[in-house]
C-alpha cells in the first residue's frame, strides 16, 4: 500500500510540474511577443513624429495641417501603449530598453507638442507624470495615481477638455532619470502641470485645478 501511495504521490507531483512549467513557457512566450510588437509600435510612432518634425523645419503651414490631423490620433497610440507597459510593469515583466525606448519616443512627442501649441494654437492640455516602479523601494501611492490621472483624463475628454499624459519613471536610469533631475523631483508621484509641481492628486483634484486655469 505503501508503495502505491508513493506512486500516487509522485505521478501527482510530475503533473503539478508538468503543469506549472507549461505555464510558465506561456507565459514567458507571451510576454515576449507582448514586448516585441510593442517595440514595433513604438518604433512606427517614432516615425511618424520623425515625419512631422522634418515638415516642421520646411513647410509651416502644411506641418499644422498634418499635426492637427495626426497629432490627436497619436495620441491614442500612445495611450494604449503606456497603459500596456504599465501592465508589464505590474507584472514584473517589463523590459529596461523598453522603457527606455517607450520614454525617449514619449519626450519627442512632448518637444513636438511644444512646436504645435506655438505655431499651430494646438489646443489641449497635458500634465508630465513622474512615478517610480523599484522592487526594492515600492511607491505605494504611485500605482494609485497613474488610476486616479486616468479617471481625469477620461473625464475630462468626455468634457471636450483633451489631456496628455507624459509619465516617465524618475528613478530608472536613462531619460527618466535625467528628466526628474533637471525637473528637481524629489518625491513620488508627482505631477507637473503648467510649470507648478503637485504630489498625489485624486482625479476630482487634477480636474478642478486644470478647469480652474482654464477659467482664469
Amino acid at each position: 500500500m505503501r508503495s502505491i501511495d508513493y506512486l500516487v504521490f509522485f505521478t501527482g507531483f510530475v503533473i503539478v510540474l508538468v503543469i506549472f512549467m507549461a505555464g510558465f513557457v506561456l507565459g514567458w512566450g507571451y510576454t515576449k511577443s507582448l514586448n516585441e510588437k510593442t517595440v514595433s509600435e513604438i518604433n512606427e510612432l517614432s516615425s511618424k513624429i520623425g515625419l512631422l518634425q522634418a515638415i516642421s523645419e520646411r513647410d509651416s503651414e502644411e506641418f499644422c495641417s498634418l499635426f492637427n490631423y495626426l497629432f490627436p490620433r497619436l495620441e491614442q497610440t500612445s495611450w494604449r501603449l503606456g497603459e500596456r507597459i504599465e501592465y508589464l510593469e505590474s507584472q514584473g515583466r517589463v523590459d529596461r530598453d523598453l522603457k527606455n525606448l517607450y520614454f525617449e519616443y514619449l519626450y519627442r512627442d512632448y518637444l513636438l507638442l511644444q512646436t504645435g501649441i506655438e505655431r499651430c494654437n494646438y489646443s489641449t492640455e497635458y500634465i508630465i507624470y513622474f512615478y517610480y516602479n523599484n522592487d526594492t523601494r515600492p511607491c505605494d501611492r504611485c500605482y494609485e495615481q497613474g488610476f486616479e490621472i486616468s479617471e481625469a483624463r477620461n473625464i475630462l475628454r468626455n468634457e471636450g477638455i483633451m489631456l496628455r499624459v507624459y509619465s516617465f519613471d524618475g528613478l530608472m536610469e536613462g531619460l527618466g532619470e535625467y528628466l526628474a533631475r533637471k525637473n528637481n523631483i524629489t518625491d513620488y508621484p508627482t505631477i507637473i502641470y503648467r510649470s507648478k509641481k503637485y504630489g498625489y492628486l485624486t482625479s476630482d483634484q487634477l480636474i478642478k485645478i486644470i478647469k480652474d486655469e482654464l477659467s482664469g
